[in-house]
Parts: C-alpha cells; structure tokens; sequence
C-alpha cells in the first residue's frame, strides 16, 4: 500500500472520529438540578441576619408610633373627663386639636408602615440576589447546564432527589456568607 494512501485512511478516521465526538457532545445528557428555593432562603444565614435587622428597625419605628398613639389617647381620654368642665369655646379648640393629632398619627402611621414594607422589601431583594448569584456560580464551578428552583406555585412539582442540590448549595452558601465583611 502506498503510505500517501496510508495517511489518507488516517486522516479521514480522525476527522471521523472527531465529528463523533462533536455529535455526542451535542447529544450528551446535560447535568440538571434543582434547589427548594424556600428551604434555601430560609435556611441561608443572610436571610436570618436580614430578619434580625428588618425586625429591629421595625420594632423601633412601630415603639415610636405606640408612644405617638398613647399620648393620643391620653389627650382623647383628658378632654372626654374635663368635658362638662370646658366652655364650648374651649370644646371647639380642644376638638380641633384633637383632629389634627389624629390627623398627623395617620398620616405618620401611613409613613411608618410605607416605610417598613420598603424595607422588607429591600432586604429580601438583596438576598434573593445574593442566592442568585451563589447558585449561577455554583452551577458555572460544578458544570451544570441548569438548575431549577422551585417554588409554592409549582415550577417543580417532583424532582428526583438525586437531583436535589438544596442541602449541597445552602452548606456552600452559608459558608461564604460566614467569610463576608460583616456592615
């Protein structure tokens, strides 16, 4: 045999053998996961720290307005016993400063509770992103082609455990968390 002929042989079976691997890689089963997405939010040490301070601050601002109420209500309370005692020119002022009392409680009130579901929200956003961000790169770092997450509505209605990344993801998510500078 001619060795030009040999080298041909060669060349076709390589150039075959590599366009078998393209079509299996192609066709290769992709490495899938998934995460109990609330399990995961609950269980991460970011979400407990974000707890800690929403509940702070909101028991600080919600103390503030329990003062505000009960001074109301002391003011509501002197002027329904000194009642027969006051003039009706006095009862007229005395009723009106009484509204606008009420009036900026409410409205306060309205400001407080705005002010603690932007917190919340906040809070919970920056986890979220958090989570997020660790799963991408937990993904990107163990060769996953996806990872589910599932949630109350059911994206995941049953995931064979094999594939359950939950308890993996939150043990590596919470020892990050553990090595970032604290605020």
């Amino acid at each position: 045999m001619n060795k030009s002929f040999i080298i041909s042989i060669i060349a076709m079976t390589m150039s075959f053998l590599t366009a078998i691997g393209l079509v299996y890689q192609s066709y290769k089963t992709p490495k899938l996961g998934f995460v109990k997405s609330k399990e995961l939010f609950e269980g991460y040490l970011g979400t407990k720290e974000a707890k800690a301070k929403y509940s702070k601050n909101s028991g600080e601002m919600s103390a503030n307005l329990d003062t505000l109420t009960q001074q109301f209500n002391k003011s509501l309370a002197e002027f329904n016993t000194n009642y027969s005692k006051l003039n009706s020119a006095e009862r007229e002022e005395k009723k009106r400063l009484l509204a606008y009392q009420k009036q900026n409680l409410d409205k306060y009130n309205e400001v407080v509770e705005d002010k603690i579901s932007e917190e919340d929200q906040k809070l919970t956003q920056g986890v979220l992103n958090q989570v997020n961000t660790f799963i991408t790169d937990y993904g990107k770092r163990h060769g996953y082609s996806m990872i589910y997450g599932t949630n109350l509505t059911g994206n995941i209605i049953y995931g064979n455990e094999t594939h359950d990344l939950t308890n993996e993801v939150l043990k590596e998510l919470n020892a990050q968390y553990k090595t970032l500078p604290k605020e």
